[in-house]
């Protein structure tokens, strides 16, 4: 596995594993197209939504239930330096498969897991990858 220095790095076709006590290790994968795969703790199906980056910001929504059937939640962005600081990990590339809309297995709730230790259980091995990890911390 390459290392990679860290500037200001491109989010674009990446798995981005981050972790707050709040939501425990959340693993989204971030297409080129501008949509994202959200694989969040306690959850058996990924949430889907749209990501997008503005001047200073970065932004999400995603598919949610509504009594008319599914429709996009309103857009919630953050700063775009507070939201890299809560990235730990970058690699490129859909890592876990979760364009096809579903998870190796379920996140256990509030734990911190790195993109290697989920991997790991899921059967993935990324030694055979050709895909660069950008550590942020």
């Amino acid at each position: 596995m390459e290392m990679a220095s860290l500037g200001s790095p491109s989010l674009v076709g990446r798995t981005a594993q981050t972790y707050s006590t709040d939501h425990g290790t959340q693993v989204e994968y971030l297409a080129a197209d501008g949509h994202a795969i959200l694989w969040y703790p306690q959850r058996p199906i990924p949430w889907v939504g749209e990501w997008e980056r503005r001047t200073g910001q970065m932004c999400f929504r995603y598919l949610v239930e509504t009594t008319s059937g599914l429709a996009f939640s309103e857009w919630t962005c953050s700063n775009w330096n507070t939201y890299m600081r809560s990235v730990n990990e970058l690699w490129q590339g859909d890592i876990f498969n979760l364009d096809t809309r579903s998870v190796p297995f379920t996140i256990p709730d509030r734990d911190v897991y790195s993109i290697t230790e989920l991997a790991d259980q899921a059967g993935i091995d990324l030694s055979t990858t050709q895909d660069v990890m950008l550590t942020i911390r």
